[in-house]
């Protein structure tokens, strides 16, 4: 099956899909530090299942991806430590096309990812936090894919950071 892609802008996904967390979607640009101190959740961990599905109230195209948790870094929640996260993306499959925001790549099963995330107070839902400036973060080989930095130096940074705030 061939896939069509359909890339939308944050400001028009979030009209078109009905908003979601607006700090998630927001293109305000956060450094590391922000992203570490906005964020309610940092984990590190494995994607486990991808499924796609449409929001019954919006009728949207979503993405639910389940992370079993390797680590924790930040954890703000009352909750104990999940064993697995379902974080909701805007976009996904809508019969032969796939609908995804701007700058957003596509999660593929197996992948070891870094996530900064939100809780959606109305809907419980999980979701990214600056996706485009770090708020994912692909593990390869014990490197960090886009900063070129060892696993253990960047989760010992990003403790730092949280810690610092």
């Amino acid at each position: 099956m061939i896939k069509k892609y359909v890339t939308l802008m944050p400001l028009v996904a979030s009209t078109l899909f009905g908003a979601m967390n607006p700090r998630a979607l927001s293109d305000i640009y956060m450094d590391l530090p922000q992203l570490c101190d906005t964020a309610e959740i940092i984990v590190f961990g494995e994607i486990t299942d991808i499924e796609y599905t449409i929001d019954d109230e919006s009728k949207t195209p979503r993405t639910l991806i389940s992370v079993k948790p390797i680590s924790f870094i930040k954890d703000i929640r009352d909750e104990s430590p999940a064993r697995h996260i379902v974080v909701t993306v805007l976009g996904g499959m809508v019969g032969s096309k796939f609908w995804s925001l701007q700058g957003l790549s596509e999660f593929r099963l197996g992948e070891n990812v870094i996530l900064f995330l939100l809780t959606e107070s109305e809907s419980n839902n999980v979701c990214i936090i600056g996706a485009r400036q770090g708020g994912i973060q692909r593990v390869t080989d014990n490197y960090i894919n886009e900063r070129q930095e060892s696993l253990s130096e960047y989760i010992q940074l990003l403790t730092r950071l949280v810690e610092d705030n």
